[in-house]
């Protein structure tokens, strides 16, 4: 481990410290801590066509393995007709968070006497800058997201699950609810 850039939360030799700018509802309104861990979720306006995915984009591309349709058949069922759609995954899972700079402290509110409101839990009214600690290649996925997609980022202790069965989510598939209809529930 090493001190990190933040001299404040330790960083795991072989890491890069990376930092992005976001508006304080996709950080947890701010609350998040050095030492704390995310989850980052992706979002990109154009990641799939007509329910094609992009995995199975990327095989058109490439060319695909035997289990997958053969590019011209996949090219055919896709058509003439394309419509790009936005697509939201998880890309990263448990980043270690080393620094939250807060681009403008939230103001504590005083009523006509000077006294301060009890108004909850104050929000930074700026951007946040949250600096992660990544392995490279997960440092060049979040800085491509930042620059051509949006960023949200999810607490995500070490108890945190269910990751790994999110399928990601495009329009088509918000209201498709995982959940079977509990049969023992009331009519």
């Amino acid at each position: 481990y090493n001190a990190g850039r933040s001299r404040l939360t330790s960083v795991p030799e072989g890491l890069h410290e990376v930092t992005v700018s976001l508006e304080p509802q996709r950080l947890l309104g701010g609350q998040v801590d050095p030492g704390d861990t995310v989850g980052v979720l992706a979002t990109f306006d154009e990641a799939s066509l007509n329910g094609v995915s992009s995995e199975q984009l990327r095989v058109v591309e490439a060319g695909p393995p035997a289990e997958f349709l053969a590019p011209i058949e996949l090219t055919q069922t896709i058509g003439s007709d394309i419509k790009l759609v936005p697509e939201t995954h998880f890309l990263l899972h448990k980043v270690l968070v080393t620094r939250v700079q807060v681009e403008q402290l939230p103001q504590e509110q005083v009523d006509a006497e000077g006294n301060p409101i009890d108004t909850g839990v104050l929000t930074p009214t700026g951007n946040l800058l949250v600096t992660l600690a990544l392995e490279a290649d997960d440092v060049e996925r979040l800085v491509f997201t930042a620059e051509f997609g949006t960023i949200w980022m999810s607490y995500e202790p070490e108890s945190a699950g269910g990751h790994e069965d999110a399928p990601g989510v495009h329009r088509g598939s918000v209201f498709d609810h995982p959940h079977q209809p509990d049969d023992d529930a009331p009519s």
